[in-house]
């Protein structure tokens, strides 16, 4: 008699593997570009590199479903550092000159100085992510910071390192970028291509195992199926009134074997005893003002582009009014061809899901802006629909050709946009409870102070970013120029 128990015997397949959720998706799309780079720089070969970051994928697309969401980023960075390729220098190391300097580092120090520059974290989370204390973790970039020949940390040396990880961070080649995409979805789907030369066929014994003798009980079996049959057809048996067909019921009703059980259909569903009101509905859902705010649709999505568009249109009103140069321009060739013009890519439509966090990121960075900022991207749209289609066109095929981090620079508005991406450095990564008040604090500086701020953000390392952004807010507000001006002299 076979049993269910049997472990010979599955009764079930074994379920196929669910698709990925989107939010994991989005994030190893995220950290791909910052992970290759980072695990390319501590090892010296892309290649090795390359083979780290997918087992880090893998082994964290394994273990995503059981962590919350807040505690991804430091699972899949202490998954990536902890990879034995990235242990030691591949033999085969090869840096671009720019970054030469990080073979000299020991890698310890090297992994803490990556984490910060290709990484993007900060210390408690590089420090975390490394098992160590923040007084270890400072240590660490200490010993891997740059110094010059007499032995002291060298500033310059340091900002041309992190400038040349941010170089190169942001242009990848296109052929890379498609290799990391294969990676992820990989790690997605949870399959692994194998080694070349390795074959995943089955491997032979050098003696077939001996098969036991099972006849003996296939014709036990065999024969007791057959008696079993044949007893069905004994005439006078107990059991034959059970073999007889069930009777038709004599009325609409839906009989089972047993006549005491029917099925009857229930009777209609009663409307529910109480419903929310609109009122009650528009008091509860948080997004009513958004809805409500007529410019959602109109100006609040174009709000970085409007401020880029006003910051281009000052320039080109300066250049207009300025004196021409002595020189006159050559005369066009008439044989060259034209340039071809850039083409236009449509970003692909958003899950309404994600389409509505964008919405809702874009309108509070409206809320975020001063009333003078959105009556200047007002003026900006009018002046912006009088102008001929193909301007418009080619006004925003330049703005979409800008990279992600400048666009994130101009939803801040016209003044803080234009000066981004020198602030960038010691902004863009800074902890949730310091956001608002250095935005704040951005917003009241007058121009020759953002200036001196950004050439600042510039020139002060890494490590010492924290302690900066800390004294620059315990700073006055009134005196906050006149300190900014003192320290770009030094």
């Amino acid at each position: 008699m076979i049993r269910l128990s049997n472990p010979g015997f599955r009764m079930t397949p074994n379920p196929l593997p669910e698709p990925p959720p989107a939010a994991l998706a989005a994030f190893l799309r995220g950290c791909e570009r910052r992970g290759a780079v980072f695990a390319a720089l501590q090892c010296g070969d892309a290649e090795r590199g390359d083979v780290a970051l997918a087992a880090a994928l893998r082994a964290f697309r394994a273990h995503a479903a059981e962590l919350p969401m807040a505690a991804w980023p430091a699972r899949f960075w202490s998954l990536l550092v902890a990879a034995p390729p990235l242990r030691s220098e591949s033999p085969v190391a090869q840096r671009a000159p720019s970054m030469r300097a990080l073979a000299d580092i020991a890698a310890p120090d090297r992994a803490a100085l990556l984490l910060r520059l290709a990484g993007g974290l900060q210390e408690e989370e590089a420090a975390g992510v490394l098992g160590q204390s923040a007084d270890d973790y400072r240590a660490a970039l200490a010993r891997a910071c740059p110094r010059d020949a007499a032995g002291r940390p060298d500033a310059d040396a340091w900002r041309q390192l992190a400038e040349a990880v941010q170089t190169h961070l942001r242009d990848l080649p296109p052929e890379r970028l498609a290799r990391l995409a294969r990676l992820r979805e990989e790690a997605l789907a949870g399959t692994r291509i194998p080694p070349a030369g390795v074959s995943t066929a089955p491997a032979l014994t050098a003696s077939p195992a001996r098969t036991p003798r099972r006849w003996p009980w296939v014709v036990l079996v065999l024969a007791l199926m057959a008696a079993a049959l044949g007893a069905t057809w004994w005439p006078g048996a107990p059991w034959a009134a059970l073999l007889q067909p069930a009777p038709k019921p004599a009325s609409d009703a839906v009989t089972l074997t047993d006549p005491d059980i029917r099925q009857e259909a229930l009777p209609p569903a009663e409307p529910p005893a109480a419903r929310f009101d609109a009122e009650e509905a528009a008091r509860t859902d948080r997004d009513a003002p958004m809805r409500a705010d007529p410019e959602v649709a109109t100006l609040v999505p174009d709000a970085d582009f409007l401020a880029w568009y006003v910051v281009q249109r000052a320039a080109t009103a300066a250049a207009a009014v300025a004196p021409e140069p002595a020189s006159p321009r050559a005369p066009p060739d008439e044989g060259a061809e034209a340039a071809p013009a850039p083409t236009v890519v449509a970003p692909e439509p958003l899950h309404p899901r994600d389409a509505l966090t964008r919405q809702r990121a874009d309108y509070a960075a409206w809320q975020a802006l001063g009333e003078v900022d959105r009556a200047r991207l007002r003026a900006a749209a009018r002046d912006l629909a009088a102008q001929p289609v193909e301007t418009q066109q080619a006004l925003r095929t330049r703005f979409a050709a800008l990279d992600a981090m400048e666009h994130r620079g101009w939803r801040l508005g016209p003044a803080l946009g234009a000066v981004w991406p020198r602030l960038q450095p010691m902004f863009a990564y800074v902890p949730a409870r310091e956001r608002e008040p250095l935005l704040a604090l951005l917003r009241q500086l007058d121009a020759a102070a953002l200036d001196d701020l950004a050439a600042l953000s510039q020139r002060v390392p890494p490590p010492e970013r924290d302690r900066f952004r800390h004294e620059l807010i315990r700073v006055p507000a009134g005196e906050r120029a006149a300190w900014l001006h003192a320290r770009r002299e030094r």
